[in-house]
Formats: C-alpha cells, structure tokens, sequence
C-alpha cells in the first residue's frame, strides 16, 4: 500500500502514520494503532510503501509530521482496500481501486490480465450494460483522467479517450494505452482443488495456509484427484495427486510446491482407454513440469 500526503509544518524533522483496520463487512478497526515511526523520512518525505497488510481488506490511515506540536498537523483519515489475490498469484484491479505501474493484474474477476506499464497509475470504474447486451468497464489514466474501455466478455478494448488531446505529455498516454492493449490476454484463473473429487484438465492450487498456493495443471487426458496430506520425520508437509484410474500418484512439497516422488501403478486388466504406466508417467512429467508457488 503507498502511503501519500501533501505539505507539512516548517518544523518536521520525520513522518510517522497509524492505521485502524483490517475491515471486512463493517466489522474490525474500530481502534487505531500506536503512531509508527517511518522509517528514513525526513522533512522532504511525502510518500510510503507500508507492507505486511492483509489481502482484500479495508483500512484507514493517518499521517503527522513530527513534532507534533502545530494544531492540525494529523493528516485527514483517508481509507484504502489492499489488492485481491487467488491461487495464480495475479492481484485483481477492482472497481475504484487504484493500482501501480510495473505489474501484472487481473482486470477485474475476469479471465484477462494486463500489464501496467512503468510510471503509470490506473483505476477501473464499473461495469456498464450496453444497449447490444454487452458489458463494458473502464480503465482511467489517474494522472490525466484519459480512459480505456474493454469488453468484459471478449477482452477487446471498443474505445480510447484521450483528455485535452494534444496537451503536452498526453501523448505518453497513447504510448502506454497501446502497450496495455497490447498485453492484455486471456489467462484462466487457477480454482482451488477439491479433496476427494476427480478434475481433469485445468489450473488447480492447494494452499494449506491461503497464503502461499502450489499451482499446478493437469494435461487433457487424465483424471486426477488430491486425496492425501502428511508430514515426514523432518517436519516437511506434502500432498499427494492421485490417478483416480490406475492409483498411481505423485507427491508434492506442500510449501515449496518441488516434486518428492512418483509411484507408477500398471492395470493390466485395464479396459479400453485405459492408459498405460508409461503413458501415465507422460502424463505426470507435464504436472511437475508445470508446479509452481504462487
């Protein structure tokens, strides 16, 4: 989250800030913090990147200047959400939501995702229903108020608006909108994998802590199943995929999301279509191929 405030009394010599929250459905921050040094300001500090908050939740915070001896030198308390995360690892840019350059977010809960580019901040507005049945969402340039629309179902971008077209800078604007358009595509979110229930092809996670997500994706052609969880001598937590056919399995580093094993199982009474240990064994090398934590 990045803190940011305008002027200060000519006496400051640091900054420090306090927050009430995590809030969620109106319940939560009704208290607020001790005041908190920032660490290295100084009187020429008019911005901080406060880490260590929790995902998809509201907060409000507060900056003064210090000494805190000039009436008014609290800041006004101005609130804030913290990005949305799922399984892939990828924010979500959410409806009045400002996000910073230099990332990768999901544009909304859609299956598309773009890139910000570097020295640019974006705010998606709301969905619009469309006289033709489409809907469409807005992605604003904060500095200019220059827009983007996109189509929520097709991921297609119908329409550009440059504010004072033609103004100094504003053609850095069209630079960077065609560098988004040109990111954007289509990147199907990872679902989280049930236990005990076959899923074929598709991107899965499985967190044990919902903080970090072992991603992994399972190829067309098998049906595979998440039905073992256990720990070794060393304290180490693994899950195992199970080949809901033959029985055969890996298992997988509940932490690190590395490989720890295989065990092949031949069916030799196999009907038709039955896959057999080497093809199975194919199959299994694309899930660890694809393993990673997100």
């Amino acid at each position: 989250m990045l803190l940011e405030w305008a002027g200060a009394p000519a006496s400051v010599t640091k900054w420090q800030y306090r927050l009430r929250g995590p809030i969620w459905q109106g319940a939560g921050g009704e208290t607020w913090s001790e005041w908190r040094d920032i660490p290295g300001s100084d009187a020429s500090t008019r911005s901080y990147r406060l880490g260590g908050l929790a995902q998809f939740r509201a907060y409000f915070f507060q900056v003064r200047g210090w000494p805190a001896v000039a009436e008014g030198n609290t800041s006004n308390a101005a609130p804030a959400t913290t990005l949305r995360f799922e399984g892939d690892g990828i924010p979500h840019m959410m409806p009045a939501q400002v996000v910073e350059g230099g990332a990768t977010y999901r544009i909304g809960g859609m299956d598309y995702v773009t890139t910000v580019p570097w020295n640019m901040r974006l705010m998606m507005g709301g969905g619009t229903l469309n006289s033709d049945g489409s809907i469409t969402a807005s992605l604003f340039d904060v500095a200019t108020g220059s827009y983007l629309l996109i189509d929520v179902e097709t991921g297609e971008y119908v329409e550009r608006t440059i504010t004072e077209e033609g103004a100094p800078g504003n053609e850095d604007v069209h630079a960077r909108f065609d560098q988004i358009v040109a990111s954007t595509r289509k990147l199907p979110r990872a679902v989280e994998m049930p236990a005990f229930e076959p899923v074929g092809e598709g991107t899965y996670y499985v967190s044990r802590d919902g903080v970090n997500f072992v991603v992994f994706d399972i190829p067309e052609g098998i049906a595979i199943e998440w039905d073992t969880i256990g720990s070794d001598s060393s304290g180490t937590v693994w899950f195992a995929l199970r080949h809901v056919e033959s029985g055969s399995y890996i298992s997988v580093d509940a932490d690190t999301a590395e490989y720890r094993g295989r065990e092949i199982i031949s069916d030799p009474d196999g009907g038709p279509g039955s896959l057999d240990a080497s093809e199975i064994a194919a199959l299994f090398a694309q899930i660890i191929e694809s393993l990673r934590l997100e």
